[in-house]
């Protein structure tokens, strides 16, 4: 892997995080995780100093379902402390800079996993998007983020296990599962042919 030059993440893994034998959508995708989404035996701090040392015991439901589809986890995305913000910055881990445009803001709250794909860092990102989270960051840094629809699959029992929302009626996980999982959350776009 590069160099991490743009401070996309907060946690990097010395040995990539995946399923043997899974095979599906996400098979060799690599991705980074918002560092909001729990993650078992791996730091995650919710952008705060405050949890600088909470290490989970569970995966959120959302990680386990694209680790089963394939994907490998690289770490975790820094964001805005309690993803309470929107341009990016974090005063204990420092202010993700925006790969695609250089001096401008990349966005937030999900704005590592924005500048993580642009840099070309990783392919996908897992975010949370409760007032644009991941719309805004992925639009800044120039690459695709979605946030799955509100309603009955997002509001399951479990769907959100694991994961710091800022509001229970309208966070949503950026991706929802392996049927959505391959067109959810952030991806860099795809170069155009010029045929």
């Amino acid at each position: 892997m590069q160099a991490d030059t743009w401070n996309a993440g907060i946690t990097w893994l010395d040995e990539p995080l995946r399923r043997e034998r899974a095979a599906g959508p996400l098979a060799g995708r690599t991705l980074l995780v918002k560092d909001l989404i729990d993650t078992a035996g791996i730091r995650t701090t919710y952008g705060s100093r405050i949890y600088g040392d909470h290490v989970p015991e569970r995966n959120a439901s959302v990680v386990d379902r694209v680790l089963d589809a394939g994907a490998t986890v690289l770490g975790k995305a820094n964001l805005v402390e309690f993803a309470w913000g929107v341009l990016g910055d974090n005063p204990w881990y420092g202010t993700v800079r925006n790969p695609a445009r250089p001096g401008r803001t990349t966005g937030g709250s999900s704005s590592g996993n924005a500048a993580a794909i642009a840099a070309g860092l990783c392919e996908l990102g897992l975010g949370t998007d409760t007032g644009c989270s991941v719309r805004l960051p992925a639009a800044a840094c120039e690459i695709v983020g979605l946030k799955t629809r509100l309603g009955r699959d997002v509001r399951r029992a479990g769907r959100r296990e694991g994961t710091r929302p800022r509001s229970p009626r309208a966070s949503a996980s950026s991706s929802s599962g392996r049927t959505r999982a391959a067109r959810c959350g952030f991806r860099r776009p795809r170069a155009r042919s010029s045929a």
